[in-house]
């Protein structure tokens, strides 16, 4: 018996694999021809080598808009694509505490996104960063409250969707609780069902009610919807088909997180009913995002229609659901300069307006004397390497007269600056027991004369902030550390607001 052309052409579309995929197709061990994906997922992409070559696709098969194109631009176009405009990270947003902020931030990553031909948007995130611990949430995160992450993600959203390309909330049904990254192992959100809608599902809601266009679903077990033990959101019909779609109502485009991540288990052979590609779409997604072998992934969906295990007209409602969201989107190039000036001026304008100071401290008594030689020495949690010289540089065109330190005299004023970013695969947050050590011996040594600067996530510096006078910036980025020389040396005041302390 021949194979179905809709089933082949449907398990096609669904698939959603890393570009470059490495080969020319994949092979369904059917005695048919190798089966082109019908999207792909760009990362760290340098403009224009690798988007060429899915502009070449594109080109070849004659159809707009096909394969479909998708990306994490959480802080911006310029966070995966060279060349295009990187912005602060939502807690920035959050700081800064302006919706029509949010809502330039949306648009100039949509504008972005398509100028790239780039459909759908993964972002925002939707997660209520409520966990001091939590190791891959923090400053991707709006805030710490739900009705602050739900009023800033919809004016993201509806910034982002007036362009035409699609936002993708994240990662229902919330990873903001857990202590775990669902890159290494599977996080457990111990919370009751009504717990869950009261608190961790307030922004889905919101962003549903909105009309956001597509959703992510988190690696994450909730023993409280899903009985299964271990059993991943991403991979439940109830958390997904009984939850999402029938409570709360969506009816938009879902995307697994990535099923490459440590989370989920990985099948070694042609088992469809243990494939996580067969068995997200059984749940209720629509597309199966970065599968660790898309091709046995491509073989065990054949297979798994063929022997019943998933059903025929649910892959082809996936597939008819995918194809209806790319239709929505407008074949739209735009000049990269253009976008990328407009960018620049927005990411200082977020950065400038997101500057906070801990709770207790005073934006006085974080400003440096510019008469007073300054020390300046560095926990490196994350890019320091890379951006403390322009920091410094910074400060020095700023009429402070700072040089770098590997670690305090206790002589002289002495700014620490902790930099401490959010990665996949780190595993934690908070500062790990040698620079924690570290810091609190430089604390003692510098005693009244130090000033705290935060650079990146909040959490690994707010303990510490009872010790110093603390400011926080949440990003390394250009407009970050622009905005916090402005501040320390006196020519601006911050009023960001510690959205990320737990209520």
């Amino acid at each position: 018996m021949g194979v179905d052309p809709d089933v082949r052409a449907a398990i096609g579309v669904v698939l959603c694999p890393r570009w470059p995929l490495g080969r020319d197709g994949l092979d369904l061990a059917d005695g048919g021809p190798l089966l082109h994906p019908g999207g792909f997922c760009v990362f760290r992409a340098t403009l224009p080598a690798a988007l060429d070559g899915l502009s070449d696709l594109r080109r070849a098969r004659g159809e707009t808009g096909w394969p479909y194109i998708c990306s994490d631009f959480e802080r911006g176009a310029g966070q995966q694509i060279d060349g295009m405009t990187r912005l602060p990270p939502a807690l920035a947003l959050g700081a800064a505490d302006d919706e029509a902020l949010a809502f330039e931030a949306g648009r100039n990553t949509g504008l972005e996104a398509l100028t790239a031909g780039v459909q759908f948007v993964f972002a925002p995130v939707l997660d209520v960063a409520n966990e001091p611990r939590n190791p891959i949430v923090a400053t991707r995160a709006f805030a710490a409250d739900p009705a602050t992450v739900a009023r800033m993600a919809n004016a993201w959203i509806r910034g982002c969707q007036s362009t035409g390309a699609i936002a993708t909330g994240k990662h229902y049904p919330g990873h903001g609780a857990t202590t775990e990254d669902s890159h290494l192992e599977l996080p457990v959100l111990r919370r009751s069902e009504p717990e869950l809608a009261a608190f961790e599902e307030v922004p889905f809601a919101a962003t549903i009610a909105a009309g956001v266009g597509a959703m992510m679903i988190g690696h994450l077990h909730v023993p409280s919807i899903e009985t299964e033990a271990d059993a991943p959101a991403s991979l439940s019909r109830a958390v997904i088909h009984e939850r999402l779609r029938r409570r709360l109502g969506f009816d938009g485009l879902v995307f697994t997180d990535a099923l490459d991540m440590g989370a989920i288990a990985r099948p070694t052979g042609d088992d469809p009913g243990a494939e996580p590609a067969v068995r997200c779409l059984n749940a209720g997604s629509d597309v199966a995002l970065l599968p660790d072998d898309p091709a046995r992934a491509a073989r065990n969906m054949l297979l798994a229609v063929q022997r019943g295990i998933l059903p025929r007209e649910r892959l082809l409602e996936a597939a008819a659901r995918i194809r209806a969201a790319v239709a929505r989107v407008p074949a739209r190039r735009l000049p990269a300069r253009t976008a990328e000036a407009d960018g620049a001026d927005l990411a200082l304008r977020i950065a400038r307006a997101s500057v906070t100071v801990a709770p207790g401290t005073t934006p006085q008594r974080i400003v440096l004397r510019r008469n007073e030689d300054i020390e300046c020495a560095c926990i490196d949690d994350g890019d320091a390497a890379a951006s403390l010289p322009h920091l410094i540089d910074r400060m020095l065109a700023f009429g402070l007269r700072v040089r770098s330190v590997a670690a305090p005299s206790g002589k002289l004023p002495c700014l620490i600056a902790i930099f401490s970013d959010v990665r996949a695969w780190k595993g934690r947050v908070l500062l790990d027991p040698e620079r924690a050590t570290r810091l609190s011996t430089w604390l003692r040594t510098t005693g009244t004369r130090a000033v705290l600067a935060s650079i990146g996530c909040p959490q690994a510096a707010l303990p510490y902030a009872a010790s110093a006078p603390c400011v926080f910036v949440y990003d390394s980025d250009e407009a970050s550390l622009t905005a916090l020389a402005e501040v320390l040396s006196g020519r601006s005041v911050p009023h960001g607001k510690p959205v990320f302390v737990p209520s």
